[in-house]
């Protein structure tokens, strides 16, 4: 089994998100399972927006931002963590992706236990051949001091 690889995109909102998402392109296109899981406000995505019609079967998007729900109103601002944590845990753990893609994992680290030590077991729970990438601009030191790879991205006049 190949290792997989953490991968971290800080920085400029939409530049992490426009590399993590050509990651991910490319690794449909390799014939990969990829699960995307947005905590981004304002970043509306969906699997039809992404890859109309092939997407089906290896492509899995999970929007926790697309408005206000009653759940979420009842808890208030963090009403997508529990939920969201949940929904994480079993992309990384239930063997049916190779890559999952966690856009804006600061909007949940914030959310939950001190410097998103809740998030950081659960990211450390992943098989040894998913590849994990996450986007964040204030992605945790010890996400950080785990991965692979960290760049830095910033959005050009073609993204603003």
């Amino acid at each position: 089994m190949s290792t997989g690889l953490l991968m971290v995109y800080t920085g400029d909102e939409k530049a992490g998100t426009a590399a993590v998402l050509g990651q991910a392109f490319r690794a449909l296109g390799r014939g990969l399972r990829v699960c995307i899981i947005n905590f981004a406000p304002g970043l509306p995505l969906s699997p039809e927006l992404i890859w109309p019609e092939r997407g089906r079967g290896v492509l899995e998007v999970h929007d926790l931002n697309q408005g206000p729900t009653p759940n979420a109103r009842a808890r208030g601002k963090e009403g997508y963590a529990e939920p969201g944590l949940r929904l994480v845990k079993d992309a990384l753990t239930s063997g049916r992706f190779d890559m999952v893609v966690l856009s804006d994992i600061a909007a949940l680290t914030s959310k939950t236990t001190a410097k998103g030590g809740r998030v950081i077991d659960i990211l450390r729970s992943r098989p040894e051949g998913l590849h994990l990438l996450v986007t964040g601009q204030d992605v945790p030191d010890e996400i950080i001091a785990e991965a692979h790879l960290v760049t830095g991205a910033r959005a050009s006049g073609a993204l603003t």
